[in-house]
């Protein structure tokens, strides 16, 4: 199961969640649910054990594999480019789910007055605008943010910023420097205050 949107700092506590909530009820299914800013994945251990990941597991550079203090097993808390390890092994929608799920987007943008947006989710959202755009059926104005890893292609293709119509144009490169202050891998020079170990990376 793939889901997305939660947020710790609503809870009672503001601390993580773990596996062992996700496996008391969903024991035998890989669970992966990216959290509301996208800088965290929760996992329970049925997903962890279909990516492989264990305590021996090296840390990702730029990225954390929240381990037990005690035991130094992962607790399900994925940051930052730990993500990449289980986004790895996940199925990638099909592009008419991500259309469908874009239009239903787009409608309760519509629904709430909003007419602009800006974007910055990486190629296969933008071949969804630009398909949707010749088909007539975009219906809001897209500021799209190339991310970083595409700079060299887009470099190498001539495209400059502002490249586009009023619909649909291209504004921006997307990179991050650092995390975010929500799941705290944002980088302090000092711990965040809840947690006075945590810096961020």
């Amino acid at each position: 199961m793939i889901g997305r949107g939660w947020n710790k700092n609503l809870w009672e506590g503001g601390g993580f969640p773990s596996k062992g909530d996700l496996d008391r009820v969903a024991r035998d299914n890989p669970v992966a649910l990216n959290s509301k800013g996208g800088h965290v994945t929760w996992v329970n251990s049925a997903a962890l054990r279909l990516a492989g990941i264990t305590r021996d597991t090296p840390q990702p550079h730029g990225g954390e594999i929240e381990r037990d203090p005690e035991t130094g097993e992962p607790t399900g808390i994925l940051k930052e480019k730990a993500q990449a390890l289980m986004t790895e092994i996940l199925p990638e929608p099909e592009i008419e789910e991500i259309t469908e799920a874009t239009l239903e987007a787009i409608r309760d943008f519509q629904g709430m007055g909003i007419t602009a947006v800006s974007d910055s989710e990486g190629t296969v959202p933008f071949m969804v605008f630009q398909n949707l755009l010749n088909e007539g059926g975009l219906g809001l104005r897209i500021s799209m943010m190339f991310p970083v890893e595409n700079l060299d292609a887009a470099i190498k293709f001539g495209v400059q910023s502002g490249l586009g119509n009023d619909m649909l144009r291209i504004v921006a490169l997307k990179l991050f420097a650092d995390g975010a202050l929500g799941p705290q891998t944002a980088v302090m020079l000092e711990g965040y205050e809840d947690d006075p170990k945590t810096g961020g990376y």
